[in-house]
């Protein structure tokens, strides 16, 4: 049926109703949990958040539907216009804050420069501790290869090269490369295998030995490289006599 007359209100269909109700509730529940528990997020007795999909910054107002980050635009406009149909009061914690907009464009103004002490507003944007961090992987994503020659000629069977440390913690080596080419003129068969160690003492292999590519019919070549070697340190260990033409180490972190 039509009507007949004009009305104050917006005249919605069930579908738009729907809907509203739908976003008053998404927005009601996250300025409650945000008024009661001071978190827009608290954590179910399951161990899972109320509200994952978005993240609220607590010590803002978010009367006006303020969301910090959403899980999509939907989500962002259905607490924007739930908060718009609910004319709420100002929502914000017990302990009163600094206003989030005023404190970051006071800093960027004054170019960092506020260093009047730790409660300054640069003090409070900047975090030592996550700048020594920075800087570690900044350190450890170019940190320089290491690369040595070793003496050339005869190596006996049975016998080991000189030891490598790829060194400890976070900055230390963790890939391994031995490259160089074979004489075999007299030593036909060239065998030798890398050696690991946590300890420089005791020494294990797992037995895979290079494959060889022919120069010629008396030099063979090689690559042999393994990645994110877990000990400390490595050495090659020759299973038959091996003479090089030469020999090279590479070690690299990344």
């Amino acid at each position: 049926m039509a009507r007949c007359f004009d009305s104050a209100t917006s005249i919605l269909t069930a579908s738009e109703l729907s809907s509203e109700k739908r976003q008053q509730t998404i927005y009601n529940e996250i300025r409650r949990n945000v008024q009661q528990l001071n978190t827009g997020n608290p954590v179910k007795q399951n161990g899972q958040k109320y509200n994952r999909n978005t993240q609220i910054n607590t010590t803002c107002d978010i009367s006006s539907g303020y969301v910090e980050v959403a899980a999509s635009y939907e989500v962002l406009t259905d607490v924007q216009d739930g908060a718009a149909l609910c004319y709420p009061t100002p929502v914000i914690t017990s302990t009163p804050a600094p206003s989030c907009s005023n404190l970051c464009a006071n800093t960027f103004e004054a170019g960092f420069q506020d260093t009047s002490g730790e409660n300054s507003e640069a003090a409070l944007v900047f975090d030592a501790s996550a700048n020594a961090t920075l800087q570690k992987l900044e350190t450890n994503a170019n940190k320089d290869s290491f690369v040595a020659t070793l003496t050339a000629g005869l190596y006996a069977a049975a016998s080991a090269g000189a030891s490598f440390d790829l060194g400890l913690g976070a900055d230390r080596y963790r890939n391994a490369t031995f490259l160089g080419s074979c004489d075999t003129t007299t030593y036909t068969n060239p065998m030798f295998v890398i050696q690991y160690s946590t300890n420089g003492t005791n020494w294990f292999s797992d037995g895979i030995e290079p494959d060889f590519f022919s120069l010629n019919a008396t030099t063979l070549q090689f690559c042999f490289q393994r990645s994110n070697v877990p000990t400390r340190y490595v050495r090659p260990y020759f299973v038959t006599n091996v003479s090089f033409n030469q020999i090279q180490i590479i070690l690299t972190k990344n």
